[in-house]
């Protein structure tokens, strides 16, 4: 036979009919039964069998096509190998990768691989590890990076690294205090008992990862509660990132994700969570140099990015690092604003150590992209030390993950944890008529939110506690804040500055916040933007912002400078503008910035 003749029985069995083969392949339908009852002849019996209207392979039929393939695979490698000379100046890698390792493979390893071979086409294909093997033994892929457990005969195996199967936790577990180091162990470790009764996210069951976390809960006989069930690993994790549940997951590189700094890794003491990260050929298959290049990259690139995660996460993130003051101060920790379905919403309160008056209260919403925050980080330490050397009272608070609410219900909830220390002042000796909000990013967009719309009862929710008071602030320092959704793409192609995250459609934070894109209701984007709520009431304004910021454009700030000073007044605004500075540059936040800073609002507030 020839591999036309093939392409014949193919194209029958994959159509159904030999009118729509013979379409496909370009002859006539006489010619193709001619040729189909000659085939048959030869070998003595049926290849096909009506069924139904349509021709279906017999179990002959079924045994020939696997034979098919078996010559096709017999004859692609012997191709491979006499033209591997001039592959190596062009031809094409299919990838195969499941998509938890798609950040990694994208980020890290094509764009080197592009680099030193320009003429190779790169394939990349995302599924199921079971598919990903299917695939490969059915010629779609040349090779497919997974997790192995049990090896096949028809593949050979390359292996990358030894993983384990770990405990993906949220950043403010509390199984991170119970944890313990154990030698042996890549992370702090807990034992399988200490999973009673904890709540997990649950993949589907066809994945290998859920496979083993039914088998080890039932042989530990672990009672626990489902949170969610996620198609994939990332939307696990996701969820885990904002405190919804815990999940097991394969060792993969946290810093590729892009909510990672909310998720840790714990090991479980117990057998069977080790396996090979392997790449995978089909045995026998001919391994040209491009394809050489590429394994070398990949193996290279996951050795120099896992050890860098693993201290990453192990050493200086493995706890969110702690607020650490080096101002004597009075501490209220945990302090309950409100209740919420996913737990109490707490706040944390730092006193001057001698108060001669009320003191004034600055609370700092904490950024994170609306979905994820912490209220107590070594990233507001200056504002706090400053703050309290200035007599100012200090609170901060993390808001709701947008994965959980949308607006406006974060706007609501800063305005009810100012309405909390207003009623509380008595009690812990604060100033309710001077309440000052100084946050970054998403947490400044809320508090610019909460402060333009005073007396707007849309934005605020007095059931959601302390009712009797109001919830105005006297001042606002808004540090790099988005002042206008649904734009930043725009400005950042007029400006030629390209963001490392979505700015646009339903994988954006603005997107995920607001539940919609704003192509599809911009009249929603417009009302959650604090530039379209500014009017002559607003109060004095510390606005900081750097040009090279890549998270939310420049011009955000710029343009609202400049309403600012239109509408409420250019003695209520002061606008600082460093050249040289991205997001979250730490000259923003310096014990200089937050003294300028602290003199502003004793100015304007007459302190």
């Amino acid at each position: 036979m020839y591999d036309r003749d093939y392409e014949y029985i193919m194209a029958i069995a994959q159509t159904g009919t030999l009118s729509r083969a013979a379409v496909s392949l370009g002859i006539s339908q006489p010619a193709l039964t001619r040729f189909l009852q000659k085939e048959e002849q030869t070998i003595n019996t049926k290849l096909f069998q009506k069924t139904s209207g349509r021709l279906t392979l017999t179990y002959a039929g079924e045994c020939y096509i696997n034979y098919i393939k078996k010559i096709l695979s017999i004859q692609k490698d012997m191709m491979n190998s006499l033209q591997a000379i001039s592959r190596v100046e062009k031809g094409r890698i299919r990838i195969g990768v499941p998509s938890i390792r798609r950040p990694y493979t994208i980020f890290s390893v094509i764009p080197e691989f592009i680099k030193a071979h320009p003429s190779i086409d790169i394939t990349l294909h995302e599924n199921r590890s079971s598919m990903l093997e299917q695939m490969l033994e059915d010629l779609e892929l040349d090779v497919i990076a997974v997790n192995t457990f049990r090896k096949k005969d028809s593949l050979q195996y390359r292996k990358v690294a030894d993983e384990e199967f770990v405990l993906a936790v949220p950043a403010g577990s509390p199984l991170i205090a119970a944890s313990e180091d154990v030698e042996g162990c890549k992370y702090p470790s807990i034992r399988p008992e200490q999973l009673n009764h904890q709540t997990f996210i649950f993949l589907s069951q066809q994945h290998r990862i859920r496979q083993f976390t039914d088998k080890l809960l039932a042989a530990h006989h672990i009672e626990y509660k489902t949170a969610m069930h996620a198609r994939t690993l990332e939307s696990a994790l996701e969820a885990v990132s904002v405190n919804m549940g815990i999940t097991f997951t394969p060792e993969v590189p946290l810093t590729q994700l892009r909510n990672s700094e909310n998720i840790r890794y714990l090991s479980i003491l117990t057998d069977d969570t080790h396996y090979e990260f392997n790449l995978v050929y089909r045995k026998g298959a001919y391994i040209d140099p491009s394809l050489e290049d590429f394994s070398r990259i990949f193996t290279e690139n996951y050795q120099k990015v896992m050890p860098a995660a693993q201290n990453l996460y192990i050493n200086t993130k493995w706890k969110i690092v702690p607020l650490q003051l080096h101002t004597h101060c009075r501490e209220h920790r945990e302090l309950v604003y409100m209740e919420h379905t996913s737990g109490p919403r707490c706040l944390d309160l730092y006193l001057p150590e001698h108060l001669n008056r009320p003191a004034p209260v600055i609370l700092n919403v904490s950024g994170g992209g609306w979905y994820f925050g912490h209220r107590n980080t070594v990233h507001i330490g200056s504002i706090a030390d400053v703050g309290l050397l200035h007599g100012f009272a200090f609170a901060s608070m993390a808001c709701v993950s947008s994965r959980l609410e949308k607006y406006p219900f974060q706007i609501r909830e800063v305005k009810t944890a100012i309405r909390y220390l207003r009623s509380h002042a008595e009690e812990f000796g604060l100033d309710p008529d001077h309440i000052i909000l100084w946050s970054p990013s998403s947490g400044a967009h809320l508090s610019l939110m909460a402060a333009l719309t005073d007396g707007n009862p849309y934005f605020d929710d007095t059931s959601m506690g302390c009712d009797s008071v109001s919830a105005a602030v006297q001042a606002v320092v808004a540090t790099y804040p988005p002042t206008e959704l649904g734009v930043s793409e725009q400005q950042f192609l007029d400006t030629g500055i390209t963001s490392p995250y979505p700015v646009s459609g339903i994988n954006c934070t603005e997107s995920i916040l607001l539940g919609c894109t704003a192509e599809k209701d911009p009249a929603l984007y417009r009302e959650a933007s604090p530039l379209y709520h500014i009017t002559k009431s607003a109060p004095p304004l510390y606005l900081q912002h750097g040009r090279l910021d890549n998270i939310v454009p420049y011009i955000q700030s710029e343009s609202f400078a400049e309403v600012y000073r239109r509408v409420v007044g250019p003695e209520k605004i002061v606008f600082e503008s460093l050249e040289d500075a991205g997001h979250s540059d730490p000259r923003f936040k310096s014990p200089e910035a937050c003294e300028r800073i602290c003199r502003f609002l004793e100015n304007v507030l007459e302190l």
